[in-house]
């Protein structure tokens, strides 16, 4: 059997703040606030709860702030989620979901509702391929046009060029760019906030010239995009899974 989640409550100042222990096998503790406000801490099988809450205690000041920085997002409905909420978010915000019986039909937006057509509205699974198709469609027009935009601009003044790209889903990664110079996007990218896409555009676009992460690299992001420190704490803090890359 199972057995159940510890949880600890941390007091900051200005608030009590549950933290999920998960027991792991490695050698250090991890604090990692989710997409959805938890705070999750990963803890080795060798440390108690009275190391784990010290170690809390001085990071307490960088989780309260974490955890407001999460909450100022509008959570990310992801469509296996979305009928169940009755939600769908697109460059954080969220928007009604409705579920309509129809055959033929695409799910688009109607008065700011995303109307989503089922044969059989029970039907989850059909409902979460229309919304995921949906994304998609949506996703390849906004990281378009952001592309576009990136490269009329800082790009074009660094010798950065149009890439062949693509959209698809991933679970590690915001996106990522190949040795071929093909460039990926997840389209999850697309439910977060515009300036969190710019990055992670500008970011794959920059690795077209550098494909690693040194300091000539970082030195092409920061002039192409001078505040891209804070828009990657934005990302990291809606969720710690996905990273960017190469």
């Amino acid at each position: 059997m199972k057995s159940a989640p510890e949880i600890l409550v941390l007091q900051t100042a200005g608030r009590k703040i549950p933290l999920h222990i998960e027991r792991g096998a490695g050698r250090r503790l991890r604090i990692t606030v989710l997409s959805d406000g938890r705070v999750r801490v990963i803890v080795p099988r060798r440390i108690g709860l009275d190391q784990v809450m010290a170690f809390a205690r001085e990071k307490a000041a960088w989780i309260e702030r974490t955890v407001r920085k999460v909450e100022s997002y509008t959570r990310l409905h992801s469509p296996e989620k979305s009928a169940e909420t009755g939600l769908i978010s697109i460059l954080g915000q969220s928007f009604p979901l409705k579920i309509e019986a129809g055959r033929g039909r695409r799910a688009a937006f109607v008065d700011g509702v995303l109307v989503v057509p089922a044969a059989d509205p029970a039907d989850e699974e059909a409902v979460r391929r229309r919304v995921e198709a949906w994304l998609k469609r949506r996703a390849e027009q906004i990281f378009g046009m952001v592309l576009k935009q990136a490269l009329s601009g800082p790009a074009a003044a660094h010798g950065i060029s149009a890439p062949t790209w693509s959209v698809r889903w991933m679970k590690r990664r915001w996106g990522s760019c190949g040795r071929d110079g093909r460039v990926v996007f997840n389209i999850r990218l697309v439910q977060t906030p515009l300036p969190l896409v710019e990055y992670v555009v500008v970011h794959e676009l920059c690795h077209l010239k550098h494909h690693h992460h040194g300091k000539t690299f970082y030195a092409l992001l920061a002039k192409c995009l001078p505040d891209w420190k804070e828009r990657r704490k934005a990302l990291n803090a809606i969720d710690a899974t996905p990273e960017i890359g190469i």
